[in-house]
């Protein structure tokens, strides 16, 4: 891929997202990936916890 068509996607990117540059975008990127992660491990135990193995 292009820079060009990099910085195009990121533009389209920032104007659904509401984000004023990059920076605002990589920080919602990364909440956005922290709260995946802890929806991930709570479905793992939740999962241990229903099979009834240790988590």
């Amino acid at each position: 891929m292009s820079q060009k068509t990099i910085a195009n996607h990121q533009s389209v990117i920032r104007q659904k997202l509401g984000a004023d540059n990059g920076v605002q975008l990589a920080q919602m990127s990364n909440r956005i990936g922290r709260h995946f992660i802890d929806f991930a491990n709570l479905a793992g135990s939740l999962s241990s916890f229903c099979s009834g193995s240790p988590a």
